[in-house]
């Protein structure tokens, strides 16, 4: 049986990333995996008043971090545009549904 600790965090706004860097300086080892039904993860929402207003003019600028950055800094996988559904605690699983992304619409 494998013991390494895995984790799941179920959101990736301010706490979800926080929450994930806080275990992985805790325990080295374990498998963290942060699912967030958004296109981003770890933004600056503070900031959304000004992007609105255009002080800041790219939506970008407010990313603290992308999801290659989070496994390379952190080692910790991101699910993007994924929902989770329900959590079977008793199977130790988290169900999810994939979302369809469009662009150019």
């Amino acid at each position: 049986m494998d013991t390494k600790l895995n984790v799941v965090i179920i959101g990736g706004g301010a706490c979800g990333p926080k929450t994930a860097a806080r275990l992985r300086r805790m325990d080295a080892g374990a498998r963290i995996t942060m699912i967030q039904d958004e296109g981003f993860v770890s933004y600056a929402a503070c900031g959304l008043p000004y992007y609105i207003a255009g002080a800041v003019r790219k939506r970008a600028d407010l990313l603290v971090r992308t999801t290659t950055e989070f496994k390379k800094i952190n080692n910790v996988d991101v699910m993007l545009h994924t929902r989770v559904d329900r959590i079977d605690r008793s199977q130790r699983k988290v169900h999810l549904t994939s979302q369809d992304i469009f662009t150019g619409l």
